[in-house]
């Protein structure tokens, strides 16, 4: 039989060959009808069994498998919910309908959302709902057998029932549904597993399957031609793993000796790579968002300060630099980014910390704080003007003498502001930071006038490689190199091999990648060498 190829959206880096499993759990039942007496104690038994599922589920040596299904632990246990259920159990029907009931509103409402962090936290309830659903019906849905390196179909994936799947025979997983965002996915991207989604209707039901997580490609019944390609570049990444500690070393130096500072970028501690942290010069990009988004109240100074102390105990000496709340755009908060026309040039970044400034101070006490910690930095997004830099260096000083004369000193660590915005870029001399970040994804979208989340033609225009955005980044880099001011770039384009090579021909010598890139990027400057030198700005 021919090979088929679907197209989807690469979720978790990696390819795999392996056996088609395709698995379509039945949906919950639409249990309808009161069950007479009971129910009360039906539903405290079902609620009892399914936390000790999630336990179990979630103790699988990995923190983050467990942090994922916190929450819907957490949510059994609210008191608002249950007695919203009981609620409607009091109307005469079944503890099933009103489950149902009760977490579809709350599913409905996240799903409205049009940003994708809070629609996948949708996907969570909706797996919790199903699992209770399973439960009180009295039937459960066991995984099915994986053969060694099963490739896995399926229309979505729930946390819980992904954690259900044989992770030692598990080679891959690929969605017609799905979120890159999503706690599927993170869990996929921790465990080093390749994962599509996106792909629409997947006809199939046994076979071999090819699945390339870095190009969003499923290739079911593969020649033997895209086999040996597909084999290739899969021992091209586990060489560039194998060889991670080696280059790591001394430090990670171009052919010809140059020093590059490879850093990770930090989306959720829970999530992060413990391999990653290790071989990692540091973090150059902590999205301090996953405090804020998804929960019912703003995280306060103490578990902020917890936290960024924690992170930087993880790093053991590496220097972590912490963005501040970078919300606004395609990250809406409920109750303070407010609706506008267009988002990505309205209130976001530090022009949102600044028009909310209890928001930000109370997230720059915890970092002064938990500054005492280690090498911590404090980076700035969406930095327009040189005054927003210095309201916010005049703010720490403030506040750090606050913390002084209430008996706790705190050093006062770098400040430095993101290059997104081409304005910025362009009259860079007048800002006093104390280092400069580039930030590609937003600059790429500024100077292209073109949206990140573009689709079609539009999308074509997002070229990080565009004569104009190289322009811009070489003159970032000179301008950096002149006033002794160090510069790095933490968007998506150090991640990208072809990219990496003009970034490192430009000058640039310091970048900061998701963990999943950190092998990648290390290849591809060890092979940089003074041949290359020629095409540098």
């Amino acid at each position: 039989m021919a090979e088929r190829r679907h197209a989807g959206r690469p979720a978790a880096p990696g390819v795999v060959v392996g056996p088609l499993v395709v698995w379509r759990p039945a949906n919950a039942g639409k249990a309808a009808r009161a069950e007479g007496g009971g129910e009360v104690r039906r539903l405290a038994a079902a609620c009892a069994a399914v936390r000790r599922d999630l336990l179990v589920l979630g103790d699988q040596g990995d923190r983050l498998a467990a942090e994922v299904l916190e929450f819907q632990r957490e949510f059994l246990a609210d008191p608002e919910f249950l007695g919203a259920v009981e609620e409607a159990m009091g109307r005469g029907v079944s503890a099933a309908v009103a489950v149902r009931e009760v977490l579809d509103g709350h599913i409905a409402q996240f799903r409205a959302e049009e940003d994708e962090y809070f629609r996948a936290r949708g996907e969570d309830l909706a797996d919790l709902r199903d699992h209770l659903l399973a439960t009180l019906d009295g039937r459960r849905d066991p995984p099915p057998a994986l053969p060694e390196g099963a490739v896995v179909v399926a229309s979505e994936l729930t946390p819980s029932r992904f954690l259900a799947l044989d992770r030692r025979r598990l080679g891959g997983v690929a969605l017609e549904g799905g979120s890159v965002s999503g706690h599927v996915a993170m869990l996929a991207r921790a465990r080093g597993l390749p994962m599509v989604v996106g792909l629409g209707r997947v006809a199939a039901a046994a076979g071999e399957a090819a699945l390339d997580g870095d190009e969003g490609l499923l290739v079911l019944d593969p020649s033997p031609r895209t086999r040996a390609r597909m084999a290739a570049r899969r021992r091209s990444l586990e060489e560039e793993r194998r060889s991670l500690p080696a280059r790591s070393a001394g430090g990670y130096r171009t052919a010809d000796g140059e020093r590059v500072e490879i850093r990770i970028n930090v989306e959720d501690p829970a999530a992060l790579d413990e391999e990653a942290v290790r071989f990692a010069d540091g973090a150059g990009l902590v999205r301090t968002e996953f405090l804020f988004l998804g929960r019912p109240e703003l995280p306060d100074e103490e578990r902020q300060y917890r936290t960024y102390r924690d992170l930087l105990a993880r790093f053991a000496g590496k220097p972590v630099r912490l963005r501040t709340l970078d919300i606004g755009g395609d990250k809406p908060l409920p109750g303070i980014t407010e609706e506008e026309a267009n988002p990505f040039l309205g209130l976001r970044g530090i022009r949102l910390g600044l028009a909310r400034p209890r928001l930000l101070e109370t997230q720059l006490r915890a970092m002064l704080r938990a500054a005492r910690h280690g090498p911590l930095e404090i980076m700035l997004p969406m930095v327009t003007l040189p005054a927003e830099l210095e309201a916010v260096r005049a703010m720490l000083g403030r506040l750090r003498e606050e913390l002084a004369s209430g008996g706790e000193p705190v050093p006062l660590p770098p400040l430095g502001m993101m290059v997104e915005v081409p304005a910025a870029a362009l009259d860079l001399e007048r800002f006093s930071a104390d280092f400069f970040s580039i930030g590609s994804n937003d600059l790429v979208q500024y100077v292209m006038a073109a949206a990140r989340d573009a689709a079609g033609p539009v999308a074509e225009l997002l070229d990080p490689l565009h004569p104009a955005v190289l322009r811009l980044v070489a003159e970032v880099v000179q301008v950096g190199a002149r006033r002794n001011v160090p510069v790095s770039l933490c968007g998506e384009m150090a991640g990208d091999p072809a990219a990496l090579e003009r970034l490192l021909a430009l000058g640039l010598r310091s970048i900061s990648v998701a963990p999943s890139a950190l092998a990648r990027a290390a290849a591809v400057i060890g092979r940089f060498g003074a041949e290359d030198h020629g095409g540098r700005s």
